[in-house]
């Protein structure tokens, strides 16, 4: 149960994080304030609600925890290069990555990751060009296929 609770105490922050982060990045509107402070305060609640002591108060702190946990907790291992290289080949297999060529997709997966996971995985950091273009290409394909809500609303 410790261990779970461990788990759980590290994990958290990061699906919070990753939750908001992937929603500030993937939508068209920006989320206001009160989206992003009940969306913390959501969380903030089920981590109560499961026992978790310490959780942060805001999202900048969640922000903040995780960012050092990683600072501290992520280095290189040969084991997980494997994980993602294999995850990065399986991405090249699925619509409409599989019609560009597989360096291609490599650049441009590698593009969205941020340093430390980067530096985590002993990946090459992409040009600062297709760094910045990387995001606007990913909105603007708009994933036909894939839907937050009945009707293909966002």
């Amino acid at each position: 149960m410790e261990i779970n609770r461990l788990l759980a105490t590290v994990e958290f922050p990061w699906d919070i994080n990753q939750a908001l982060s992937f929603a500030l990045f993937r939508t068209y509107a920006q989320l206001t304030h009160n989206e992003v402070v009940g969306a913390t305060n959501y969380y903030r609640q089920l981590g109560t609600l499961m026992g978790i002591k310490g959780i942060p108060a805001n999202y900048t702190e969640f922000a903040r925890f995780l960012d050092e946990y990683e600072a501290t907790h992520f280095a290189y291992n040969a084991g997980a290069r494997k994980v993602a290289d294999s995850t990065l080949d399986l991405m090249t297999t699925f619509p409409p990555n599989d019609k560009a060529p597989k360096w291609l997709i490599d650049i441009f997966a590698r593009s969205l990751m941020d340093d430390p996971l980067l530096n985590a995985f002993g990946c090459r950091h992409p040009a600062r060009p297709v760094r910045a273009l990387s995001p606007g290409a990913l909105k603007a394909r708009d994933l036909p296929n894939i839907r937050t809500y009945p009707g293909g609303a966002w």
